[in-house]
């Protein structure tokens, strides 16, 4: 990042747009880079810090040391832009592991999750508490008063996370719809997120507690866009065409 212009790579991984910023900083100078990118503009969701060197092992930190998949995918993206190579392992702030990022034709690029992702998965009254490594979800259905409620929610269970998420999740037919809301305590963000990989995450792991013998799901993010999620004993894979949205730059 240059002393006078903050260079961003932004991208859409079917909805959720992320601004991908070269190289990393500390925790408190990476949230001002990301509020001063979010505020100018206003379509990015959230900022992903990727190390400049493209080897073998790349690291990836969040706005606020939280766990991203839409970004880690993003990231795979940039590297496949860049290498023409299809496969790549990346660890992403949050969680102890790589996960493998693979590119197929027509830029869908997809993310293998190893499954220790989990922490927990609990029923509650009114909804369930998902816990992964690096954030936490609260999935209800059908939730009347979500946007009442949201806050109160998150309020309720964010502790000891850097990110805590709320997901409206509605069926149509055959077809699973989902609203999230994403807060991140570094920057002090809520967001309304037009697609979330993590939290369609968090969605199959409840859908498979319900529907038993189902290991996909299709989600329709707000977007949209169908994400494509598959469960399996050692891993979770999300799936999706990711855009390219070129390269910007604004004054520090």
């Amino acid at each position: 990042m240059s002393a006078n212009l903050i260079k961003f790579y932004k991208y859409s991984p079917g909805g959720n747009i992320t601004a991908l910023i070269l190289g990393s900083k500390s925790p408190k100078e990476n949230s001002r880079v990301a509020r001063k990118v979010m505020k100018s503009e206003k379509e990015v969701e959230q900022v992903a810090f990727l190390n400049p060197k493209l080897g073998n092992k790349i690291f990836l930190r969040m706005m606020g040391n939280e766990f991203c998949l839409n970004a880690a995918r993003v990231a795979g993206a940039y590297y496949f832009d860049k290498t023409k190579k299809t496969v790549v392992k990346i660890q992403v702030s949050g969680f102890a592991k790589a996960l493998e990022i693979n590119k197929k034709p027509g830029n869908i690029i997809s993310a293998r999750v190893p499954m220790q992702i989990l922490k927990r998965n609990n029923q509650l009254e009114k909804g369930w508490l998902v816990e992964l490594e690096g954030i936490k979800y609260f999935i209800g259905f059908n939730l009347k008063n979500f946007e009442k409620d949201m806050r109160g929610i998150i309020k309720a269970y964010k502790r000891n996370s850097p990110a805590m998420g709320v997901i409206n999740v509605f069926k149509n037919e055959n077809l699973y719809f989902i609203k999230p809301v994403v807060w991140v305590k570094l920057t002090n963000s809520l967001t309304h997120e037009t697609a979330c990989a993590s939290g369609s995450v968090a969605v199959a792991l409840v859908l498979k507690q319900i529907e038993k013998k189902k290991s996909y799901f299709s989600l329709i993010q707000p977007s949209g866009v169908s994400y494509k999620i598959n469960l399996s004993k050692k891993y979770v894979t999300v799936s999706s065409r990711v855009k390219n949205m070129g390269i910007k730059q604004i004054t520090a």
